[in-house]
Formats: structure tokens, C-alpha cells, sequence
């Protein structure tokens, strides 16, 4: 593991397993936002399975990353958060 992911970790932590996916926005601005979903092996063994979001803004000047772990329960309420927006 390397240094980078040794820090992910920490600061997600738990050691991401796999990457499952990546939205970029389409910003008006010359900066790039990135929201990133990943599988997480969480330390405790009441949290076996987390879910991290990795949210990343970069331009030319700076870079900015952002985690949010959440338990499977927690990301159970994000499509129905999402659907509502949508519909409305």
C-alpha cells in the first residue's frame, strides 16, 4: 500500500477495496468537482462493510478532497434524497 492510500484510509477510516465508480460535473468554472463512491473494509467488525464518498475539487491553484464514510443503512436513504430532488 502506498503512502497515498495509507492516507485515504486514515481519513476515510477504513482501506478502500475497490472503487466503484466517478461522477465529474461539468463546473462553468476552471475548477473540476468529482464525486468518488467506494467500497470500504471498515476497523471495527460491526462496520465489515462501509461505503466511503470522496468528493474532489481541483484547479489550476489548488486541490481540495473531501471524504464521507457511511454504513450501508445510511446509504440506503441517498436514491430516495436523490429521487426527490429529481422530481422536483
Amino acid at each position: 500500500m502506498g503512502l497515498w492510500s495509507w492516507f485515504k484510509a486514515q481519513m476515510f477510516g477504513g482501506k478502500i477495496l475497490r472503487t466503484v465508480g466517478a461522477v465529474k460535473t461539468k463546473a462553468p468554472t476552471r475548477m473540476s468537482v468529482e464525486l468518488r463512491v467506494h467500497i470500504l473494509e471498515g476497523k471495527q467488525p460491526q462496520e465489515r462493510r462501509l461505503i466511503g464518498l470522496e468528493l474532489v475539487a481541483k484547479s489550476a491553484l489548488s486541490y481540495q478532497m473531501v471524504p464521507c464514510t457511511l454504513t450501508v443503512d445510511e446509504c440506503r436513504q441517498l436514491p430516495e434524497f436523490l429521487q426527490a430532488a429529481i422530481q422536483q
